[in-house]
Parts: structure tokens; sequence; C-alpha cells
């Protein structure tokens, strides 16, 4: 009774388990169909740019290795999909067995043209190389903003590769010029205040992490070697770039090459020279040291040249200190203060700088270049046998006669005779006699000043003004001679300029206005680099001078000069306000324009009006 139970109890779980079998298969039909219509899958041939890498890599291990079990069929497909150095290097380990073949073949293929190193400089070659991008270029901006965005996908799994994101200037120098201003509104410069150690025994630049948190700066992991006096040590740091200093007054400016950054510098604000220390000194009582709240966040070494350039130097007296005015401000050497003096209480404080550094990635990219050299080969180019015989017969035949150099015709058959071509020799010469009388101005053909566009003043001087001889008997209607017609004013209608009108619209076959629009244009910036090279240095506000010109002052008009800005583009508005420099003289302003107030120096201003009392 209870077996006949279990068997009909048993008999539904069974039909629902072959139901679902029978279901599954039917969906695993439908999907082979729906996969057999899918277009056929495709890989690209790999030859060798390690920024393909990657992506061919990863299409040819879900095609081909997750297709097959065969290592011998995917050793074989390996060297299908790959050309010139990858194929040679795939064929090398055919002879193999397969197994141990195609493991070595994907292993030198990741280490010639996958390594992490030289698909980060291939990125960042293809970045630093790229054209500058025209305004009306939509299609070149629209391809490096894709291009952008594909090295922004990269940085994810290659740790070198962040290095793209340090220096603004990256992207932005690529831009054309009204991105790049927008760019500099929208992220205007940030400014931190820091004393800084000139340190001529320090081969880097370095700063605090405390000053890049400051700053806002974006820097990338390093390690560095760092030798100090008698020591040598590996230290974790970050990389910094596109940072600017600059002097109190905000009137000299200087680009720092590359900073690494460091917990704290080793210099005390003890060490600092205040005004009561050059009191003790009464030679060096015409240095004026301004005093800051803030901390020493900042060492410049001597791969800044231009921070350590001496423009003034007062001598040591009676073994005192010596001053030197460089372009960041005065820098005071030797014994200022007692903090080197013996305290008995232990030994005396003192601190010797000397300071070396050495990038691990920059050391690990030239032994990678060391052991391939055969990647960095010169491409010369070479003469060819013609080329040879041509220098040959050049540097034999040359003679000077009579002040006028004669050279062989470099002819590969030296025995050749030259045909009489008298008549057409002659026939050339008359078709050229009648295009020059068409086209050029000449004494045989006068006309050229009537038919050709001329200036006023000349055109009035010509003859041919007053027209044929038989026009003129009508004598109260034609004037005789040129004089009559009055004198020419600036003002006239004739010597007027036209406003510049944008270029209207143009059919597909109408090619020669294109062309005659784009030759105005080009004239036209001619015209425009050749005034702002000759006639705007006249109108700067130059403070340099020996004799002192009037200073700027607010609600006054200016330009603001930009060399790279495009014609007619050039920022106009009024000062705001002034910031004269420690002598009293105007060294920079705020200027407000359409957007944005900006402060510039006054060296790149053009004064246009002088403000009205």
């Amino acid at each position: 009774m209870e077996a006949n139970s279990t068997t009909s109890h048993d008999a539904p779980n069974t039909g629902d388990l072959t139901t679902r079998g029978q279901r599954d298969i039917a969906d695993l039909i439908i999907m082979q169909q729906k996969l057999a219509l899918l277009p056929a899958r495709e890989i690209a041939v790999f030859n060798g740019d390690p920024l393909t890498y990657q992506s061919f890599i990863r299409a040819f291990e879900y095609l081909v290795e997750d297709k097959t079990s065969s290592s011998q069929d995917r050793l074989y497909f390996l060297e299908q999909y790959t050309s010139d150095q990858p194929k040679d290097l795939v064929r090398s380990c055919l002879n193999m067995d397969a197994r141990q073949g195609y493991a070595e073949a994907k292993r030198l293929l990741k280490k010639h043209f996958g390594n992490e190193v030289m698909v980060t400089n291939a990125y960042l070659e293809k970045a630093l190389s790229w054209t500058g991008i025209k305004a009306d270029d939509g299609k070149a901006l629209q391809a490096y903003a894709l291009y952008l965005r594909g090295c922004y996908i990269a940085m994810q799994d290659l740790e070198y590769l962040k290095e793209l994101d340090i220096p603004s200037n990256l992207m932005t120098s690529k831009l054309p010029y009204k991105l790049r201003d927008k760019w500099r509104t929208a992220a205007h410069d940030t400014m931190g205040l820091t004393y800084a150690f000139l340190d001529p025994g320090s081969s880097a630049t370095f700063c605090t992490e405390n000053l890049m948190k400051w700053l806002h700066a974006k820097g990338w992991k390093t390690e560095i070697l760092l030798r100090t006096m008698g020591q040598e040590r590996l230290v974790k740091s970050y990389g910094l770039t596109g940072l600017e200093v600059t002097n109190l007054e905000g009137t000299t400016h200087l680009n720092l090459p590359r900073v690494y950054t460091q917990d704290r510098i080793p210099v005390s604000k003890e060490n600092i020279p205040t005004q009561n220390d050059l009191e003790k000194w009464p030679y060096l009582s015409g240095i004026q040291l301004d005093e800051i709240d803030a901390d020493i966040d900042l060492l410049i070494g001597i791969n800044v040249p231009k921070a350590m350039e001496p423009w003034h130097i007062i001598n040591s007296q009676g073994n005192g200190p010596y001053a030197v005015k460089t372009l960041l401000g005065w820098v005071v050497n030797g014994p200022l203060n007692t903090c080197t003096a013996m305290d008995v209480s232990g030994p005396p404080a003192m601190m010797a700088n000397r300071i070396l550094i050495a990038d691990l990635g920059e050391l690990i990219i030239r032994q990678y270049n060391q052991d391939f050299s055969e990647r960095e080969y010169e491409e010369k180019s070479e003469m060819s046998g013609e080329d040879k015989k041509f220098m040959e017969i050049a540097s034999s035949s040359i003679t000077l006669q009579d002040g006028h150099y004669h050279l062989a015709l470099p002819l590969r058959d030296k025995d050749v005779v030259m045909p009489d071509n008298h008549d057409m020799a002659e026939q050339r010469t008359m078709n050229l006699l009648k295009r020059f009388r068409e086209d050029v101005s000449s004494k045989n053909n006068p006309a050229d000043d009537a038919s050709r566009g001329l200036h006023v003043e000349p055109f009035l001087a010509s003859r041919w003004l007053k027209g044929p001889e038989f026009l003129e008997k009508n004598e109260g209607k034609w004037p005789k001679i040129p004089e009559d017609l009055g004198e020419i004013h600036p003002d006239d209608q004739e010597l007027k300029t036209k406003p510049i009108m944008p270029p209207g619209l143009f059919q597909k076959g109408d090619l020669y206005s294109q062309r005659r629009w784009k030759q105005v244009q080009y004239l036209a910036d001619l015209f425009w680099r050749r005034g702002v090279r000759e006639y705007l240095p006249l109108m700067q506000q130059r403070s340099k001078w020996n004799n002192p010109k009037r200073n700027l002052s607010p609600d006054d008009l200016v330009v603001i000069v930009d060399e790279t800005a495009p014609r007619n583009s050039w920022l106009m508005g009024p000062v705001v306000k002034t910031l004269p420099g420690s002598k009293g003289l105007v060294r920079s302003v705020l200027v407000r324009t359409r957007t944005n107030i900006l402060q510039r120096p006054v060296d790149k201003l053009c004064l246009l009006q002088e403000a009205v009392d």
C-alpha cells in the first residue's frame, strides 16, 4: 500500500523534470539560432602598436583561446592575426612544443609590446605630439576629445599613465584660443603665500605636502633616490608640474620645472633673516625685507637658474653677511643671528645641505631603452647612386667665369648631342613678351595704370585719368588737369576703411570667391602682426624706462596685450584698481573685462584713453 502511494507521488516530479529539461533544450536551441544570425566577429591584425595591444589580446583570448583547447590551433591563429615584428616573434615559437610555444609567444608579445612603461610612453608621445587645433576645426577637436577619453579609461589600469592627469597645459595647449581663454576663466589660478629657500646645493626643487594640498595640486606617485650628507635613501614622493612662483608684488613670474614633495623642508624659521637682523650692519640699510605669516614650504634648487641669477650684489664688510638681489627679491647670506652659537647644554645646531635626486621612473625608462636599443635607431636619408653621380659631376665641372658659376648639365650620357631649338626659343620669348604685356606693369604697357587697382594718389598723378583726347573737347564737363579735382583728405570716401564683414554663403563650385576671401584674410593677418611688432611698443606704458612715465590710474581704458590671440580678439576694459610696487610705481593693475576681472602687469597693457578727472 505504501509502495503504490510512493509511486503515485513520484510520477508528477518526473514529469516536471522532463518538461523543464525540454524547455531548457528549446531555450538553448533558440539562443544558438540567435547567435548564428549575428555578424561574424573579426580580430584586427596586431602590427606592434602598444596602444592596441590590450584590445588585441583580449579579443584574441575571447574569440580564439576560449573556443579551442588545442595549443597548436591557438599558436597558428596567433601567427595569423599578427604582422611585422610581432609576426616574427610568434613564428620563432612555431618550432617549439605547442603548449610551451603558445605560452612563450604570448609572453614575448607582452614583454616587447604590452609592457606598462612602453604603453604609457606611447600614450604620452601621442598626446604631446598632437598638432594644435584650429578654431573652426570641429572634427579635430572631437578627435582630440575622444583620444583624451581613451587615455582616461586606460588610466584605470595603467599606474604610470596617471602622469597625464598632472600638467594642465597638456590639454589646454592644444585647444583653440577661445577655449583656452574660457578654461582660464573657469579654472582660475590658485595662489599661496610662503617663504622660498634658494639652495644652490640642491639639484631639484621641492615643496611640502601641505603646500600641495593648499594649492589643490594633483601629483603622481613616484619614488626618488635622495642623496644628502653621507646618506642615500629611497623615499616616496609626489611629482608636480605646472607650478609658478612670483614675488610678493606679483610683477615677476617664473615657471618651475618638475617639483617633488617632502614632509618638510630642512630649514628652520630661525634661519629666516629679518629687518632687525639687518640693523646690525649699516651697509645693508638699503634692503627692505618684508615679513609674512607663513612657513618655509618651497626649496628652489639649481635646476631653476633664473631664480638664482644675481641682479645686484652688496659685498660683505667686516666678516658680515652679503646680499644678492634676484628675480624674486633680496637674499641675505651669512651670519645674522646666534642660531649657530655654542650652547653650554649641548653641541651647536649645524645644518649642511647637498641634495641630489634620481627619479626611479626615469631610470627604469632609460634602462629599458638601453636593453632594447634597436628601437632607438635614427633613420638618416642616404644619397642614391644617381645623387652621388650628380655630386661628382658638380664638383668636377664647376667653374667661375666673369663672376658667375658655370656647371655642366648632369646628363646620364656624356655623349648626348643637343638639337638646334633656336626657333622654339624664339617662339617662347614672343609668348612670354605677350604675357608680360597683359599681366605685368611696364613701360611697354602704360595702360596698366588704368586697368589695374591703384591707390588714389598715384591714380590722380596718372595721365590716364583724363581719358582719350576726344573726350577733352567739352572743357566744361571734363577737367584738363588732375589738380582741378581738389585736395585728397583722409576723411574722403575713397580713403575710408571698410569694416571687415564675415564671409557670405559660397556655392560648392564657387572656388574663386573662397580663395579670394582667404587671400584677403591672410593679408589682414600680416598687417595685424606687423602692427603688433612695430606699433604696439609705442602704446605700452613701461615703468622700467629711465624716464618714468605716467602711472595707470582707475577708470583708464586699456587693452590687454596677448600675442597669441587671433586678430581683433584682444580684451579691453577699464582699470579697477592699481597695485603699486615698493617705489610707488604701478607695476600691475586689475582690469574689468566683459566676463571677469583680470590682474595684468603694466607691460602687457596698452593705454587707449586716460580717465577723465
